[in-house]
């Protein structure tokens, strides 16, 4: 036997048996067909016991499955495992001793970070970022999100549980660079707050945070961002926020599912939906509240990178938003537990009706089920959230505590001149529409998101 194919197999047995083969989540009854990715990883071998060939078949056409949809080399393979080996490491030691949150990390909003954990956070993002090592960390985790994840991630039941597990990655893959950081959230209905004069003056877009909101981005932590060749008209990160054009997450759409007693089951607040809130704008417009509706009405109005599907992972501010998705949706399990609902089991089902299926292989991650995103096991052993407080945000130079004990952005000070980076020529300028029309298009491949409203 040639060595290098008999080495070749004992990596992939090594990997197999390292992963644990996934004995994930509740362990509830499954309908896994043996070979399946969800069977194999979940299957839990004896001593040596080697794995099932249909396994091994499973595993290399995972494999294939990587390097034809998302065009990664091997090198971002292995990667993409070495951090599944982490995390299922990390959720089964987790496991083995008595569940305690006190001791996992904190997600807080941003601003709330002190400034030495808000640095060591934004120098670890761009040290990941900047690595030179093949292959390039933040450009295959990037990658994860380009246009064949659209209609298994997005539009429908998925979202939340893939966009969730999508996150976790991320941030194991900061805490390899450095192992106290915590990805924090941002908190956009504090500039919804503001009203919509003001939005554009938060002064999370200046030197300090994420750096200047239209052009180029050129101040901040993240200036002089390469992007990947041809993924956009720029050869660096670019922001196009436009007055009119997207918004914040809107604070009533977050009270509601916080708070509404009727909006206790998921399918009042997915994509699809029968969206039991609606939110009246000022020119009398109404729209069902859903989170992913919320969200996407955030990607439109940062533009730029942001606003469009491939390249909205590159604008770190992404996973900032996410994260405060993920809080949302986080309070909302809260509130159906409050109700005697489990949050674990009411998967909708709304969107694609294969992709978006419970059972079906969650994209780029094909050892979880769609299902598996639901599961408790993410806050109970990876992380947990803590939500501003009026206390904390009056002692905050980035936020204030305004009426109803509400927090609020604090603006860019008056007279503070706004920088802006050189534009984009030709360069998109949003990629979202009113609910019910289609789907824009940038002006090279980024495909869009669908926004519920473009205004108050």
């Amino acid at each position: 036997m040639n060595t290098m194919t008999l080495l070749g197999k004992v990596f992939l047995l090594q990997f197999l048996i390292g992963v644990g083969f996934c004995m994930l989540m509740q362990d509830p009854k499954r309908n896994d067909t043996k070979g399946t990715y969800a069977a194999c990883f979940r299957s839990q071998p004896q001593g040596n016991e080697p794995a099932s060939p249909d396994c091994l078949k499973a595993f290399m056409a995972y494999a294939e499955d990587m390097k034809n949809i998302f065009h990664f080399t091997k090198e971002q393979i292995n990667y993409l495992w070495s951090l599944e080996r982490e995390t299922q490491s990390l959720l089964h030691n987790h496991r083995r001793r008595k569940r305690q949150a006190v001791y996992l990390p904190v997600r807080k909003e941003c601003r709330l970070l002190s400034e030495l954990e808000r640095q060591n956070l934004f120098y670890t993002v761009r040290s990941l970022k900047m690595d030179t090592s093949n292959p390039n960390e933040y450009d295959t985790l990037a990658n994860l999100h380009r246009g064949a994840v659209q209609p298994h991630a997005h539009d429908g039941s998925n979202f939340l549980g893939w966009h969730r597990v999508y996150l976790m990655y991320y941030e194991r893959a900061l805490r390899r660079i450095r192992g106290d950081v915590t990805l924090c959230f941002w908190d956009t209905t504090m500039e919804f707050n503001l009203g919509m004069d003001n939005w554009e003056y938060t002064a999370v877009f200046s030197s300090d945070f994420f750096g200047n909101r239209r052009g180029q981005v050129i101040t901040g932590p993240f200036r002089d961002w390469p992007l990947p060749p041809g993924l956009t008209e720029s050869d660096y990160l670019y922001r196009n926020m436009t007055r009119g054009r997207g918004m914040p997450f809107d604070s009533r759409a977050a009270s509601s599912i916080f708070y509404n007693p009727n909006t206790i089951i998921h399918s009042t607040i997915t994509w699809e939906g029968f969206g039991f809130d609606t939110i009246t704008n000022s020119q009398g417009q109404t729209r069902n509240i859903t989170i992913e509706g919320e969200h996407n009405n955030v990607h439109n109005w940062v533009g730029g990178a942001m606003g469009f599907l491939d390249p909205a992972p590159q604008d770190p501010i992404f996973f900032f938003h996410h994260c405060y998705i993920d809080y949302v949706w986080e309070r909302f399990r809260e509130k159906m537990r409050r109700y005697f609902r489990d949050p674990t089991t009411d998967y909708p089902g709304h969107g694609n009706e294969t992709l978006h299926d419970a059972n079906y292989p969650m994209i780029g991650f094909e050892w979880y089920r769609n299902i598996d995103g639901y599961s408790d096991y993410f806050t109970q052993n990876v992380y947990r959230y803590e939500s501003p407080t009026c206390q904390a945000c009056y002692y905050s130079p980035y936020t204030v505590c305004g009426q109803g004990n509400q927090c609020i952005a604090r603006m860019n000070y008056p007279g503070t001149e706004i920088e802006e980076g050189p534009q984009v020529p030709n360069g998109p300028v949003a990629a979202f529409s009113v609910a019910g029309g289609t789907m824009m298009m940038s002006a090279s491949n980024g495909r869009g998101f669908i926004a519920t409203s473009n205004s108050e």
